[in-house]
């Protein structure tokens, strides 16, 4: 029933359109950056850490507009999650780099960091090619069971858990010709992560794409989408992650693939996801401070 009425409210939540729902969440999340409230904490500790050359007046306004940014990004999500695909797409003004997926689209793995409006790429790329991807389940039941229903049926995914029978579902996906999927840039669990550097931090890395780029050898591609200022729309993004991701060294490979994602975010990097603690296990913990306090 608290699942039922949950996507309920989703539902009336998606009716609102996006030129309304961007200048409220916008209005939100300045007062957040006023209260200095948690989230805005460790946006600052993330921002000061990753951008210490700009000046103090420049990481303040990175900080307010990426508060901005991700309160935008939770209130658009229903609207993404419920609006026909014909509706959404309708909504891109420009694709850049389309000629990179139109020669991969038969077999290849999509990275899709968190970046952006992430469900606006994952809905392009599930509208134009057979996708597959990992799942994560959160730690509330009913949570999972809506996220789970949303992906498989409205945005038209095959979903596999982060297990080895997901794994190898993924390998399986590929040589069927579909693409793969994955949201790079968060810390991996305890045995699926090498310490390499991002944005000139030594951060967790996942090792699973690196592996299954140097075992598949399938085209290697990044995929996210800009938000346009009041609701006017969004640019989807593809770059081709160098072929340093193919090496046998996988932390050689796994920093080619920080490499493609730092690119990507310093094209707008307010629109990161700043309020993850990207950094909060370190090489060290017991000699390192911790990054967080």
């Amino acid at each position: 029933m608290r699942a039922k009425l949950i996507i309920l409210l989703l539902k009336l939540i998606s009716k609102v359109p996006l030129w309304i729902m961007h200048p409220l969440a916008s209005m939100v999340a300045r007062l957040m950056y006023r209260l200095n409230v948690k989230y805005c904490r460790t946006v600052r500790t993330n921002i000061l850490r990753c951008y210490p050359t700009l000046s103090t007046c420049a990481q303040e306004r990175r900080i307010k507009f990426t508060m901005i940014h991700t309160l935008q990004r939770a209130a658009e999500m229903p609207w993404f999650w419920f609006t026909s695909t014909d509706k959404v797409l309708k909504k891109i003004v420009c694709i850049h780099n389309i000629e990179l997926f139109e020669a991969a689209k038969s077999g290849a793995l999509l990275l899709a960091p968190h970046h952006g409006a992430w469900e606006m790429s994952n809905i392009y790329c599930a509208a134009h090619c057979q996708l597959a991807a990992l799942f994560k389940l959160p730690k509330q039941a009913f949570f999972s069971r809506i996220i789970l229903h949303i992906r498989q049926q409205h945005l038209n995914t095959e979903m596999f858990p982060i297990s080895s029978q997901g794994v190898l579902g993924l390998y399986k996906a590929l040589k069927q010709g579909k693409c793969v999927g994955i949201f790079p840039d968060h810390q991996p669990g305890d045995q699926g992560g090498v310490y390499v550097s991002f944005m000139g931090i030594d951060a967790q890395t996942m090792t699973l794409v690196p592996k299954i780029a140097q075992k598949s050898k399938v085209p290697v591609l990044l995929c996210y989408a800009k938000r346009l200022a009041w609701g006017r729309g969004y640019e989807v993004f593809f770059s081709r992650v160098d072929d340093g991701i193919y090496n046998d060294d996988i932390a050689v490979s796994a920093r080619t693939m920080n490499q493609a994602i730092e690119a990507a975010v310093n094209q707008f990097p307010e629109q990161y996801e700043w309020t993850y603690k990207r950094f909060r296990r370190r090489p060290d913990d017991h000699f390192e401070p911790k990054f967080y306090g």
